[in-house]
């Protein structure tokens, strides 16, 4: 007997694993019927995420004290050992094996969060004797960023963070389970090569004639591309997963947050209000009063992160006025060293010079001493002469 095949779709939110996962859903693969709800002018189509699947996932992030957005120290927490409570270890137990699955040979998970908690899920799936497939889909950092301003407002250094973070993290576990990597550019250019491809891959037969949900497209080029280390080595790689060092890419990552810790605490705090503000949005409906609390909250959120900004280009100018002032100083201390030297050097002269008018004065005394002897002496002489 065939063991149940599962496949687990990871990438970074907005880039284009609804679409993977949409597509694989349609040729066969079953990803449940209790999705999330679509949202219009995001995902009209579906994100093809199972509702119970994303609620658990929520629930270990809130144990862990993290969230989707602010989620930097979770995948070490997760390596490292960590699991969740019993209660959440047995709902992924029987979200694995529930009766919403149990007639069909192929399913799919598919939440980005995955990214983050996917060594939690592959216990489970091995303990459950499921087949995992993980398929790791990359899209450009600077779509995504731009993807991600216009659905949640969020700065792109912040989701430039989150891209490296998730890409890293979700490569990393594909890398250790002979997984499959996806650019979302060639699976838009052309879904049916890339899915037969990834299928091949597996050894999986699903007889994929045409694309089903992906409608082929060529992908818009961003004005401004982000400048992005890991994006270019991605790009440089023939193969991501086996070419690029990913767990020094893990460690790269994390001494840079390490170090730039405080800043960006506070651009996820100031994510957190709009966030919050949204969530509030979405759940007491769009009236009047709400409008304007929601318009307020982005205010001064806003407000918050300019303030940070002001406070940082103030450090910088700081920093650059101390430098400027310690220079000063040693340039004061260098011409003051080179007066002490020349003065030293001038007074050398002038005791030189006493040394030798005093050695003059002796010579002078010493002359005259002897001219003053003679002459008592012969002065003696007459006396003398005088006395015989």
């Amino acid at each position: 007997m065939i063991n149940k095949q599962v496949f687990v779709v990871l990438g970074m939110h907005r880039s284009g694993t609804s679409a993977l996962s949409g597509e694989l859903h349609h040729q066969g693969v079953f990803f449940g019927e209790n999705f999330i709800d679509d949202i219009e002018t995001v995902n009209e189509k579906g994100f093809y995420e199972h509702r119970e699947l994303v609620d658990i996932n929520e629930c270990i992030l809130d144990e862990l004290g993290a969230a989707w957005y602010d989620c930097f120290d979770v995948y070490a927490q997760v390596n490292q050992g960590w699991r969740p409570s019993e209660k959440i270890i047995n709902r992924i137990k029987q979200f694995l094996v529930s009766d919403e699955f149990s007639d069909h040979q192929l399913i799919g998970i598919k939440d980005p969060r995955l990214c983050l908690l996917y060594p939690i899920w592959q216990e489970q799936i091995k303990i459950a004797g499921l087949t995992a497939h993980v398929v790791m889909v990359n899209r450009d950092v600077s779509c995504v960023a731009a993807s991600l301003a216009r659905r949640d407002d969020m700065v792109h250094m912040h989701s430039a963070l989150l891209w490296n973070y998730y890409t890293i993290s979700a490569a990393m576990a594909a890398n250790q389970s002979n997984g499959y990597w996806i650019e979302t550019e060639g699976m838009f250019s052309n879904p049916l090569l890339e899915i037969s491809r990834m299928l091949a891959w597996f050894d999986i037969d699903l007889n994929v004639q045409t694309a089903k949900f992906i409608d082929p497209k060529i992908p818009k080029s961003i004005a401004n591309p982000m400048n992005c280390d890991l994006s270019r080595r991605i790009l440089d790689a023939s193969s991501p997963l086996l070419d690029v060092d990913w767990l020094q890419e893990m460690q790269s990552f994390s001494d840079r947050y390490l170090s730039q810790r405080e800043f960006i605490r506070a651009i996820l705090d100031s994510f957190k209000l709009i966030n919050d503000a949204n969530i509030k949005a979405i759940n007491n409906g769009e009236n009047y009063s709400h409008a304007l609390c929601v318009i307020n909250s982005k205010d001064e959120a806003i407000e918050y992160r300019d303030n940070i900004i002001v406070a940082k280009d103030a450090f910088i100018a700081e920093k650059d006025q101390f430098i400027a002032e310690k220079d000063q100083f040693i340039a004061e201390k260098d011409q003051f060293i080179a007066e002490k030297d020349q003065l030293i050097a001038e007074n050398s002269i002038a005791i030189e010079n006493l040394e030798n008018e005093k050695n003059l004065l002796v010579e002078k005394i010493n002359h005259y001493e002897n001219i003053f002897g003679i002459r008592l002496l012969r002065k003696i002489k007459r006396r003398i002469k005088v006395i015989l």
